[in-house]
């Protein structure tokens, strides 16, 4: 029966794990994208105060210098691939209300992580017990 629970310990444990790989890069993820939307919404604040010129971001590290920018309406990619003009105030408080629901669910996350963790702590201290005890019962002599 020991043994049973054993592994059935083991089994759980595993799952655990592979769930809490699973939260790490979901946390990752959020983390890369709250980091984006904080730069985001420092450009649109600087961009609102730089009205001749403003870099902008090709792609991989890439900036083209641009002139006559419009820092009075930017496009915002709202979800589902719709894009909508906003005035720079709207597209910070956009962007600002995302970083809360992002921070939200980071924190969601790290509650989850928090109690996968202890549970996998219970399975180590219960299965070193039966271990023990299987131990202990190999070495009692026979009498």
């Amino acid at each position: 029966m020991s043994e049973e629970k054993l592994n059935r310990l083991a089994y759980e444990a595993r799952v655990y794990q592979q769930q809490m790989g699973v939260l790490e890069q979901q946390a990752e993820m959020l983390a890369a994208s709250a980091n984006e939307m904080r730069a985001t919404i420092e450009t649109l604040r600087a961009l609102s105060t730089n009205r001749k010129s403003a870099m902008v971001p090709l792609g991989a590290g890439v900036y083209g210098k641009g002139a006559g920018i419009k820092p009075d309406v930017v496009l915002v990619n709202i979800g589902a691939g719709i894009i909508a003009e906003k005035g720079v105030n709207e597209a910070i408080a956009f962007l600002e209300m995302r970083l809360k629901s992002n921070d939200e669910l980071s924190q969601k996350i790290g509650r989850g992580m928090g109690e996968m963790n202890a549970r996998l702590q219970k399975i180590d201290t219960e299965a070193r017990k039966l271990v023990e005890g299987m131990n202990s019962d190999v070495r009692a002599p026979e009498g």
